[in-house]
């Protein structure tokens, strides 16, 4: 099983990127879903999420534009919510590669926005990062916010940036124009290149293990 990552930075293309990958019948492990799921209503995600933001919990359920609003701009309260939400992904994220690994899955997409930040790079394979110029990746934010200027860096900044990112990755993908130049750039160099990858590791699964195991038996 070949397990990629794949990350980016605000507006730059990461879903786009993800998207295409699902269309071409790649599986995709999603974060931002995982994360989705761990926080709704009742679970013990949600009730950790209570006890560590008083107020971000109205009724059992997350009020996620009152927990944005709360750590927006607070180094400390960031480092809080990571490290409140950082158990419950592991365990997930576990379960979810576990999965694959045992069904025989050549090859796993793992897109994260915190890829690097929750240096979940080191169990990856490789590492993408879709990435955009920096007036491009303003003007994409501002136009798809509704925002101004200083609103949209505000945003842009309080991510990794986005330079830290391309220094650690194994593929960067630079996207500043449209969306059939970087299908055409996933098509044709990217996706041939994870496919070939991810065929010489089969055995790095339950199933290629199995498959040597009968083997050595056999002719033993």
């Amino acid at each position: 099983m070949l397990l990629v990552g794949l990350t980016g930075g605000i507006a730059t293309g990461k879903s786009t990127v993800t998207a295409w990958f699902r269309s071409q019948n790649v599986e995709v492990i999603d974060c931002d879903q995982l994360v989705h799921d761990l926080q709704k209503p009742g679970t013990r995600c949600t009730r950790a999420l209570d006890r560590a933001f008083p107020g971000v919990v109205k009724n059992g359920t997350l009020d996620r534009a009152a927990l944005g609003a709360a750590i927006f701009g607070d180094v400390a309260k960031r480092r809080k919510l990571d490290a409140v939400m950082r158990p419950f992904i592991a365990k997930t994220l576990i379960q979810a590669i576990g999965y694959h690994f045992c069904v025989g899955t050549s090859l796993v997409i793992l897109d994260a926005p915190l890829l690097f930040e929750f240096k979940l790079d080191k169990i990856c394979a490789l590492s993408i990062v879709v990435a955009a110029a920096p007036e491009t990746q303003l003007r994409r934010v501002m136009n798809r916010d509704n925002i101004d200027e200083e609103a949209a860096k505000k945003r842009i900044d309080a991510q990794m940036p986005l330079a830290l990112k391309l220094d650690r990755c194994d593929v960067a993908l630079q996207n500043d124009t449209s969306k059939v130049a970087l299908h055409a750039l996933l098509e044709r160099g990217v996706l041939p290149r994870l496919q070939k990858r991810a065929r010489r590791r089969y055995f790095v699964s339950l199933p290629g293990f199995i498959f040597v195991a009968v083997l050595i038996y056999t002719f033993s």
